[in-house]
C-alpha cells in the first residue's frame, strides 16, 4: 500500500472517529443532560423563552381554576383566585425570586418546553405560545373547609385516595399570597412563621405515638408473645420511661396498648427484638428514603447508630425519628391497604391549551412491605382505638374507622399534635394525617378537624 493510499485510510479513519465522537455526544447529552441543563434556574434562555409563553391553567379535580395566566396588552399576569390556599402546592412563579411548589417542579409542562419542538421554537419568536394545563387531584371545597377550620393551627393536613394514590387535599399553615410575593419577600424570608415551608411535605417532626404504628408492625414482624404485664413503669439503662398520667393497666395486647397508648408495652417490645431488624422496618416505610413525588418534599430521618435508650425512645416516637406528614400518611395508608404502599400523587391530567388530554396518571404501587396478616392487626388495633380509645368520637355507623394519636413532648409543657386515621366503606376509602405545632394541644384534640373532613367526604363521595 502506498503512502497516499495509508494517509487517505488513516484520515478517513480519524474522521470517522471524529463523527462517531460527536454522535455519541449528541445522543448522550439529549438523554442524559439536555433535560437537567434545561431545567436549571439559571439557564437564560428559559427565561427568553417564557417572555414568549402564556403559562398554562391549573384546574382542581372538578374544573375550577387554580392559576391561570391573564394576558393584557403585552403584560402577562399570573392570577391565583384563592390567594394563599395553594401557596405551597401550586407555588409561585417570579422573575425575582424563581418559583415553588407545582409552577417549579412542573415548569417545563406549564410553558410547554417539555418536549422539544423545533419547528415551535421558531414560531415563537414571531407568537406567543399556550403552554400545558394541569388537572389535580385536589378537591377545592374540601381545601376551603380545612383552610376555614385549621386557619388558627401552624401545622399540616392531608388527605389521600387510598385506592388510586390521589391526593384530596394538602393544607399547609401558615401560608402566603402567592400574587404578592415580590412585594412581600423580605418578610417571608425574615419571618419566624416559616410560611414559605410546606409543612405538609417539607415539615419534619417528631411523630409521637403515632410510631407506635411502625413499632407494632416491628413487633408483629418479631414474632414474639403479644401479651404484657404492666407495671407502669419500664427500666432501660437506668432510665426510667413511664405511661402518660402514670398509669398502670396490668395484662394487656397488643389491641389495649395500641388504644390506650401504652408507651411501657412499645419499649418492652421493641427492646427485646434485634435493632437491626426494628430498624429494617423502619427503613421499609421510606424514612431516611427517597421516593418520587409531585413537589419538592424532605427525607424523613432516623439514627441508625442510636443506643439503647434513644431506641427505647424511638419506639414511642420520641427519640431521633423525624418524619413529616406526607410519610405518615403513607405509613397510615400503607397499614390499612394491607401492607401495600401506593405512591402518592397530586397531578391527575395533562392537558393542551384547548383542553385535549395528552397525559394521565396511573396509580403505582411502590411495594409492599409486610405479610397481610402482620397489617390487618395493626389495623383492628387503629380501629379499635377508634372505637374505645384515644380517638373514640371518631367512630361512625356503617364505615370502618381507625386511628392513631401522638402527643409528641417538646419540654416545658409544649407538644407538637398528631392524628393519623382512615375512613373505609364500599364507596369510601381515605386516610388522614394532622398535625399542629399549636404547642398546647395533643394528639386527641385534633379529632375535631378529622371528624368535618370524614363527613365532606361521606357526603361528597360515599356516592
Amino acid at each position: 500500500m502506498d503512502r497516499t493510499n495509508k494517509r487517505i485510510i488513516i484520515s478517513l479513519i480519524i474522521f470517522l472517529a471524529a463523527f462517531f465522537g460527536i454522535i455519541f455526544y449528541l445522543t448522550y447529552f439529549q438523554l442524559f443532560l439536555a433535560k437537567d441543563i434545561k431545567n436549571n434556574p439559571y439557564n437564560r434562555r428559559n427565561r427568553v423563552d417564557e417572555e414568549n409563553v402564556i403559562r398554562g391553567t391549573i384546574y382542581d379535580r372538578k374544573g375550577t381554576v387554580l392559576a391561570e395566566t391573564k394576558v393584557k396588552g403585552e403584560e402577562k399576569t399570573r392570577i391565583y383566585p384563592f390567594g394563599q390556599r395553594y401557596s405551597h402546592v401550586i407555588g409561585y412563579t417570579s422573575k425575582k425570586y424563581g418559583k415553588q411548589g407545582l409552577e417549579s417542579t412542573f415548569n417545563d409542562v406549564l410553558t410547554g418546553t417539555d418536549k422539544d419542538d423545533y419547528f415551535k421554537d421558531i414560531r415563537k419568536i414571531f407568537n406567543d405560545r399556550a403552554g400545558k394545563s394541569l388537572v389535580l387531584s385536589i378537591d377545592n371545597d374540601l381545601e376551603g373547609l380545612i383552610e376555614k377550620n385549621f386557619a388558627k393551627d401552624k401545622g399540616a393536613v392531608i388527605v389521600m385516595d387510598n385506592r388510586t394514590g390521589e391526593i384530596l387535599a394538602m393544607h399547609s399553615n401558615p401560608g402566603f399570597n402567592p400574587s404578592t410575593i415580590d412585594q412581600n419577600w423580605d418578610d417571608f424570608v425574615n419571618s419566624n412563621n416559616g410560611e414559605l415551608l410546606n409543612r405538609a411535605a417539607q415539615g419534619l417532626y417528631q411523630p409521637g405515638s403515632t410510631f407506635k404504628l411502625v413499632s407494632a408492625m416491628a413487633i408483629l414482624k418479631s414474632k414474639q408473645d403479644l401479651n404484657y404485664t404492666d407495671t407502669g413503669k419500664e427500666s432501660v439503662d437506668s432510665y426510667i420511661f413511664k405511661n402518660s398520667g402514670g398509669k398502670k393497666y396490668g395484662n394487656i395486647d397488643l389491641n389495649t396498648a395500641m388504644s390506650n397508648s401504652i408507651n411501657t408495652y412499645f419499649i418492652n417490645k421493641i427492646m427485646n427484638m434485634d435493632k437491626d431488624k426494628f430498624f429494617d422496618t423502619i427503613e421499609e416505610f421510606y424514612i431516611d428514603k427517597d421516593f418520587d413525588f409531585d413537589l419538592v418534599f424532605a427525607k424523613s430521618k432516623f439514627n441508625r447508630d442510636a443506643g439503647k435508650t434513644e431506641i427505647a425512645s424511638d419506639a414511642i416516637g420520641q427519640g431521633s425519628i423525624l418524619v413529616s406528614p406526607l410519610n405518615m400518611l403513607m405509613m397510615t395508608s400503607t397499614i390499612c391497604k394491607e401492607g401495600v404502599m401506593i405512591k402518592p400523587y397530586i397531578v391527575k391530567m395533562v392537558k393542551d391549551n384547548k383542553g385535549t388530554l395528552l397525559e394521565s396518571t396511573k396509580s403505582e404501587i411502590y411495594k409492599t412491605i409486610s405479610n397481610k396478616e402482620d397489617a390487618d392487626k395493626v389495623k383492628e388495633a387503629m380501629i379499635e382505638t377508634a372505637k374505645r380509645g384515644t380517638a373514640s368520637s371518631l367512630q361512625r355507623k356503617g364505615f370502618t374507622i381507625g386511628a392513631k394519636t401522638g402527643t409528641a413532648e417538646l419540654g416545658k409543657g409544649k407538644y407538637n399534635a398528631w392524628l393519623v386515621s382512615f375512613i373505609q366503606s364500599d364507596k369510601l376509602d381515605y386516610s388522614i394525617c394532622v398535625v399542629s405545632e399549636d404547642q398546647r394541644k395533643m394528639g386527641y384534640q385534633m379529632q375535631g378537624i378529622v371528624k368535618l373532613i370524614n363527613n365532606y367526604l361521606i357526603k361528597n363521595y360515599n356516592k
